[in-house]
């Protein structure tokens, strides 16, 4: 997989903080999984459980 380009990463940020603020836990993970190279996994932290 390539690096995303400016309109990605762009998309990528709005959208992390569009489900921040809306408390939404699986479209936070979800962006993070469109962008990762080789996939993402998580451990929730403390507060974001």
């Amino acid at each position: 997989m390539t690096s995303p380009d400016s309109v990605a990463l762009e998309r990528f940020m709005q959208g992390q903080v569009a489900c921040w603020n809306a408390h939404g836990k699986a479209g936070f993970m979800a962006l993070y999984r469109t962008v990762a190279a080789d996939g993402a996994s998580f451990v929730p932290f403390r507060g974001f459980a």
